[in-house]
């Protein structure tokens, strides 16, 4: 029988001709050798499964579907079919660096309790111009914080541990257009899940891709997740209407601005209650923001109410807040006073 691999690589791939080819080259060049790559051609029109013949190479493994399942779908037959202690995830029009598998497998095996492992990213164009680069919260403490408020995790950057994956059931048809941040809420229960500062992955952004089609959908199937990950933390129904409004850094409603306060500092106290006060520096400093963020939305006591909140949270970023707050709404003679 064949030794299994370290990494089961899973790609899905739907019409995908335009960077299949480079998205499978970057996996084959990885400094790591010990993985299988399955890629799930999920009833492509195009060109992708005569790119995929094209590959001699019998780490590669193809499950072809002859009319479109879905992403959903195809992922948990991919990790059905995994051999590997890993689980890394890959999307077929992003590049992974060399190195990507090698430290992700080495932080993992160095770190058991961590079981889901994401890396920052590059993001590039139609291209391959490099933009903007994401550092997404590192350390276990910092994105226990972060889940409730974004996805914390950049899906195709994730290497996991198959046990585990298989263990919460794999990706939830329940959760379409937000599997994977519901993947990640329900892993974090299992085990810790953390990031490395390094972008090891190039994301591509472009006008077919479905984060760019299905914007406004993902936006609404994430606060569904958020608010059942709130609701499990606080042991209490809140309304989706203040999930979304904590989780907003646009336009929101005011009248649950201060629902969106309690919830904020709820969840800050319940952290802290567990973690050390170093470890949860970062997620004071976050929380602060985004409650002085909400006093835009309320006026009078409520406001006052709320700047206090954001001192409490943080008191150094909380006073230089307030301070600022205090200069903005008050006349100037009185600025004047107060320096």
């Amino acid at each position: 029988m064949t030794k299994s691999p370290s990494i089961s690589v899973i790609m899905p791939a739907f019409n995908a001709a335009a960077y299949v080819k480079a998205a499978i080259e970057s996996v084959l060049d990885q400094t790591l050798r010990d993985f299988e790559l399955i890629v799930i051609d999920d009833g492509s029109t195009d060109r992708t499964g005569e790119l995929l013949g094209n590959f001699d190479d019998s780490r590669i493994q193809v499950i072809r579907h002859e009319l479109n399942a879905g992403l959903i779908a195809g992922l948990n037959e991919g990790i059905e079919a995994s051999r590997g202690r890993y689980i890394a995830r890959m999307d077929a029009d992003d590049i992974c660096e060399p190195t990507r598998f090698q430290r992700q497998i080495d932080c993992l095996e160095k770190n058991p309790e961590i079981g889901v492992l994401g890396t920052a990213i590059r993001v590039i164009d139609e291209l391959g111009r490099p933009g903007a680069a994401f550092v997404m919260p590192a350390t276990p403490t910092d994105v226990e914080w972060a889940m409730p408020m974004l996805c914390p995790l950049a899906h195709p950057s994730v290497m996991m541990r198959t046990e585990l994956v298989r263990r919460a059931g794999g990706y939830s048809p329940a959760a379409l257009h937000a599997e994977d941040y519901d993947l990640w809420c329900r892993l974090s229960r299992l085990t810790q899940v953390a990031n490395l500062r390094e972008p090891l992955m190039r994301v591509r952004k472009h006008a077919a891709s479905v984060t760019s089609t299905l914007r406004h959908t993902h936006v609404d199937a994430a606060a569904m997740v958020a608010k059942a990950e709130v609701d499990r933390r606080l042991n209490q129904d809140v309304p989706v209407h203040a999930i979304r409004c904590m989780r907003s850094w646009g336009q929101t409603d005011s009248g649950y601005a201060m629902e969106a306060v309690s919830i904020l500092r709820s969840l800050l106290e319940k952290l802290r209650s567990s973690r050390s006060v170093a470890s949860t520096k970062t997620a004071s400093r976050d929380a602060s923001i985004r409650i002085a963020y909400l006093t835009r939305y309320v006026t009078g006591i409520e406001r006052i109410q709320t700047l206090r909140a954001a001192h409490n949270a943080d008191a150094f970023v909380g006073a230089a807040i307030v301070h600022k707050s205090i200069q903005r709404l008050m006349p100037k003679a009185t600025r004047n006073l107060i320096g």
